[in-house]
């Protein structure tokens, strides 16, 4: 039912399950909620007075209707919220108020400016990346990875690989593959087992990772045998196991330290291969 509503599979990082957490367990703070906002939405609430969302922001709540753009009332009913706790669905380039005098003495912003509803942190993402188009695919390394691609329709994953978001361009979606720890991996590395690669980037005023990634290209590609899985902190996309794990396989006396360190990229490149692969396979081919 919550899939042919929204497109998408409940998971934890979705608002619907952690609003539910918060009826259950903290029912004094529930009764208090009269309106739920996510951050950006707040701070435009702060600066403008106005309490609304966008669609690709509504895309990541659980409660939204992505195929049709519109909150499911029905999904509303079944889970026993009322409509009114929602904000105003507004497009990502609405303008949905203007600084308020209050906002402006407390910001230094001028009073009167227009604030726009804006999107949501992929949706953005995506834009700044040029991924406006269908077909157009990028994968955005941080902390996590994301591999997105835009399409001209909802490409909903019915093998709950991947997630099926609105963008912030009009009358486009796009398709979204999350992995937990891509360059995490290597930090944790790094903070672990790097304390030659440190100081030798201190002394010659490098970046660590530069230093890292020498020692990596020393290195054939393959490792000579030895694999890495980057599931440290379990897995999202396309696995969604909190209790997958990272793996280090293959390894033997003859491999060093700089295998590892390659082992780690490799790992991480094939995890995104494998993300990329999978939406694609959803009907819509990067360009």
């Amino acid at each position: 039912f919550i899939f042919d509503q929204t497109a998408n599979f409940p998971t934890t990082t979705y608002t619907l399950p952690q609003l539910l957490w918060v009826r259950e367990n903290e029912p004094e703070t529930f009764a208090r909620t009269s309106k739920l906002l996510v951050a950006k939405d707040y701070i435009k609430f702060r600066l403008t007075g106005e309490m609304s969302t966008d669609p690709s922001e509504a895309s990541g709540t659980l409660l939204f209707d992505v195929a049709h753009r519109r909150w499911s009332e029905e999904l509303l009913h079944k889970v026993g919220l009322p409509k009114d706790i929602l904000p105003e669905l507004t497009s990502s380039t609405d303008i949905v108020g203007k600084i308020t005098r209050k906002a402006a003495s407390e910001t230094g912003l001028e009073t009167g400016i227009p604030v726009i509803s804006g999107g949501g942190d992929c949706a953005t993402e995506a834009v700044g990346a040029g991924i406006i188009e269908e077909g157009q695919m990028v994968t955005v390394i941080g902390t996590a990875g994301v591999v997105y691609i835009c399409t001209h329709s909802p490409r909903p994953d019915i093998r709950f690989r991947a997630l099926c978001w609105y963008h912030a361009v009009e009358d486009q979606w796009i398709t979204i593959a999350v992995m937990q720890s891509t360059g995490y991996a290597l930090k944790w590395f790094r903070d672990n087992f790097g304390r030659e690669e440190k100081d030798l980037a201190e002394s010659r005023k490098e970046d660590v990772y530069e230093v890292l990634g020498k020692k990596a290209a020393t290195v054939p590609a393959g490792c000579e045998g030895l694999i890495f899985l980057p599931y440290l902190m379990g897995e999202r996309s396309p696995h969604w196991d909190s209790d997958a794990r990272g793996v280090f396989y293959g390894f033997s006396i003859h491999h060093t330290k700089a295998h590892f360190i390659r082992s780690i990229m490799e790992g991480v490149a094939y995890a995104i291969r494998e993300n990329a692969e999978v939406i694609q396979n959803l009907g819509v081919k990067a360009r």
